[in-house]
C-alpha cells in the first residue's frame, strides 16, 4: 500500500539508523520532504545524501533530544529549512545502557528516561506548531 505524501513536510528524530532512517526513507519516497535529526551527524547527512539522489528533498539537522534546547532547535531549524512541518515522528531509540543491569545507577536511570520518554516524545511534538 503506497501513501501519497507529496508536498508535505516531515520532522523525522532517531533518521540515522533503524525504523528512523526507514520512516525517513518511506516519507520521502512517499513524496514529503524530510527534516532529519539525530546524534550522528554522518548518517543522517548520508541518507539525505541518498534521499537527495533518489529525487527527493531531505536536510540533515544534528540533535540530541534528550536536551529540550536541542530538540526545540530541531524543530525551529527543520521550520526554518524547509518552510513549515506537517508531521513530527519520534523514532528515538533512547540509551542503552552498557554495564551489569544489577548495578545500574540513579544517573543512568535518569539519562535512560531523558532520552527515552522526555526527548523523544514531548519536546519535538510541542513545537511542531
Amino acid at each position: 500500500m503506497g501513501y501519497d505524501l507529496s508536498g508535505k513536510v516531515v520532522a523525522i528524530t532517531g533518521a540515522s539508523s533503524g525504523i528512523g532512517a526507514a520512516t525517513a526513507l518511506l516519507c520521502a519516497q512517499s513524496g514529503a520532504a524530510v527534516a532529519l535529526g539525530a546524534r550522528r551527524a554522518d548518517r543522517i547527512e548520508a541518507l539525505a545524501e541518498r534521499i537527495e539522489a533518489e529525487g527527493g528533498a531531505a536536510t540533515a539537522i544534528p540533535c540530541d533530544v534528550a536536551s529540550e534546547e536541542q530538540a526545540t532547535g530541531f524543530v525551529q531549524e527543520a521550520k526554518h529549512r524547509l518552510g513549515r512541518l506537517d508531521a513530527a515522528d519520534q523514532t528515538t531509540a533512547g540509551v542503552m545502557l552498557l554495564g551489569p543491569s544489577r548495578a545500574p545507577t540513579p544517573a543512568s536511570g535518569v539519562r535512560w528516561s531523558t532520552s527515552t520518554c522526555s526527548g523523544s516524545c514531548t519536546a519535538p511534538t510541542r513545537r511542531c506548531r
